[in-house]
């Protein structure tokens, strides 16, 4: 062949492998488990992803630089008119059909369809100040974290909406910082928790107390706090992750040295096995409890390492969100765990199990080798009620039995309660109804 039909040759080459790129998705599967969507390949507005939340629905919805996003049966719409062309920092679900968007100057209501925005003195918000962190209670007061008015909170009145004096710099309510970055609370209490530039805060409704962090991380530097299911305090900061034990009041913290990827920790979230995923300027990482995990660009699907924010679906796929600089990365959990393993359910002989009458949850499995087995019980709040564990031998039919009752010995209530196995070759989620 001659060499001008080489060139020829290669040219074409190039020219066909050029075309496919261009309608190939770039990043529509990375690695088995992951997807990630970006500008190039799904109607997201722009790859810089500040905030992700699922709603009520199951709807996930997703904050850019250019406007909001909803992902609904595999497919991303369109930024949203109301929040083209604007940040959008931080998203909220309150119910079935209300979803709040912080952005600059101005806090937007999507109700049925339906958009409303706040803003200005009457409802306390600068024009330039950011809405970074937006927190809904129980009782459906909203609590927001601003960049510049410090903390405000607003609920719903007889129809007429209250909106609070900003909870500040001014005393008694004193916040060193009006530069509020997290805000998250413990519903049993109704505790509020702030994370600022200058400290951790709890606000009970009439006393604000600042968490002295700097003592244990040596930072008040503080971007993210997340309640767990246990109702421990996290808190994510410049100098490390910190967790505060809700029974005890125990500071535990981890650093690079202890294993996370980044001592600077923007997201924290709880998946529903327990485990703890963070998210850092250089990637993320699950944490089971004993060894951390990490995951970036390098060693998985990820489709960037600086993560802004982490949301995981309520799902029995275990589906978490990654928000990226770069775009966002969804994993499948279920997809990448190679299970081997089987568990089963029997108890009871009207398709309930009533303590009242000495029956028993069996939990039979069979796990793919040996090792310990672990079964977390949870009510409908998704607090944890039991905890149970077991060895197993591995390779034949084992069990576990529960008997109703909670840590305390007490015979739960009735109610469908969701039991999580985990072990070798095993991860499944069982629901035990129990009627009294």
């Amino acid at each position: 062949m001659k060499r001008k039909d080489i060139k020829f040759g290669i040219l074409t080459s190039l020219v066909i492998l050029g075309f496919l790129l261009t309608i190939s998705p770039p990043d529509a599967q990375s690695e088995k488990g992951w997807t990630n969507y970006t500008t190039g390949n799904s109607e997201l507005s722009h790859n810089h992803i500040r905030s992700i939340a699922e709603d009520k629905n199951g709807v996930i919805w997703a904050g850019t630089d250019k406007g909001a996003h909803s992902f609904r049966e595999g497919r991303w719409s369109e930024s949203y008119e109301k929040t083209k062309s604007s940040s959008v920092f931080s998203i909220a679900a309150e119910n079935s059909d209300t979803v709040w968007f912080g952005m600059r100057g101005k806090l937007l209501r999507k109700r049925n369809g339906e958009w409303g925005a706040y803003n200005g003195e009457k409802n306390n918000i600068s024009e330039r100040s950011r809405i970074r962190s937006i927190a809904v209670s129980t009782t459906s007061k909203k609590w927001l974290g601003t960049s510049m008015d410090g903390v405000i909170g607003f609920e719903k009145k007889n129809e007429e909406e209250i909106w609070e004096p900003r909870i500040s710099t001014t005393p008694p309510n004193v916040i060193d910082s009006n530069n509020i970055r997290s805000i998250a609370v413990v519903e049993s209490c109704n505790t509020k928790w702030f994370g600022t530039d200058k400290g951790a805060y709890s606000y009970d409704g009439q006393q604000i107390i600042k968490l002295n962090l700097k003592n244990f991380l040596e930072t008040d530097n503080v971007y993210s706090i997340y309640v767990d299911r246990d109702e421990n305090v996290w808190f994510g900061t410049i100098g490390g992750l910190a967790r505060k034990d809700a029974l005890s009041g125990d500071i535990k913290t981890f650093t690079r040295e202890d294993g996370i990827p980044e001592n600077q920790v923007n997201a924290i979230s709880q998946d529903p096995l327990g485990n703890i995923w963070v998210g850092t300027p250089v990637g993320a990482a699950k944490y089971d409890g004993e060894e951390w995990f990490k995951y970036n660009i390098h060693n998985s699907g990820l489709v960037g390492n600086n993560i802004q924010d982490i949301a995981i679906e309520s799902d029995l796929d275990r589906t978490i969100w990654f928000a990226t600089t770069d775009g966002l990365s969804r994993l499948k959990i279920k997809e990448v765990t190679a299970l081997e393993g089987t568990v089963a359910l029997q108890g009871g002989y009207e398709g309930y199990i009533n303590p009242s009458v000495g029956d028993v949850a069996k939990i039979i499995f069979t796990a793919a080798s040996p090792g310990e087995i672990e079964v977390h019980i949870y009510n409908s709040l998704g607090r944890l009620v039991k905890k149970l564990s077991e060895s197993a031998d591995g390779h034949k039919d084992e069990y576990i039995i529960w008997d109703c009752r909670n840590e305390s010995g007490s015979v739960v209530s009735s109610g469908v309660y969701t039991a999580y196995i985990e072990g070798p070759g095993i991860e499944s989620v069982k629901h035990i109804p129990v009627v009294r």
